[in-house]
């Protein structure tokens, strides 16, 4: 969690060493799998390998962060890419908002999950003072995610 002067909570994964090593990862897993498909299962001369890497390569790296700001005005939903084409944010504003819940569409976490906090995917439900409501996704550690919402409660609850 990472709090700037005008923000009174944030996340800041996009720019977190971990973040850029999982996407390393990932993308060397995915390279891995394709060497075994083009190994064993492509003809002669093909190589799947040459073929796919550099659009693998460009949806890991450009692949947006989702990270999760809160000031006085309201809380932001950050999507944050290498390309700045991908980059996007969505501004719910404090007053508009009546409540606000979430649950996790994540897996049950390992054990090795209950050791390291790792991030897992939630669903932000906002309900608004007309009653409507909006639902945000968003990939984020739960502790980050659970403070955020206690301190967008209590900004709540001051401002009424």
């Amino acid at each position: 969690m990472n709090n700037t002067s005008k923000s009174i909570a944030r996340t800041n994964y996009f720019e977190q060493t971990k973040t850029w090593t999982f996407r390393c990862l990932q993308f060397s897993i995915a390279v891995f799998v394709l060497y075994l498909v083009d190994l064993h299962e492509m003809q002669n001369g093909f190589n799947l390998l040459l073929v796919c890497i550099i659009p693998l390569l460009l949806f890991f790296i450009g692949l947006p962060v989702d990270d999760l700001a809160l000031d006085q005005s309201g809380m932001h939903f950050i999507k944050r890419s290498l390309f700045s084409i991908l980059n996007s944010t969505k501004t719910y504003p404090i007053n508009s908002i009546k409540r606000v819940g979430f649950s996790s569409l994540s897996r049950a976490p390992s054990v090795f999950g209950l050791l390291v906090p790792a991030p897992g995917i939630y669903r932000l439900e906002f309900t608004f003072q007309d009653n409507s409501s909006k639902s945000e996704d968003v990939f984020i550690v739960k502790k980050d995610l659970l403070e955020i919402i206690a301190q967008f409660r209590s900004l709540q609850t001051s401002m009424n």
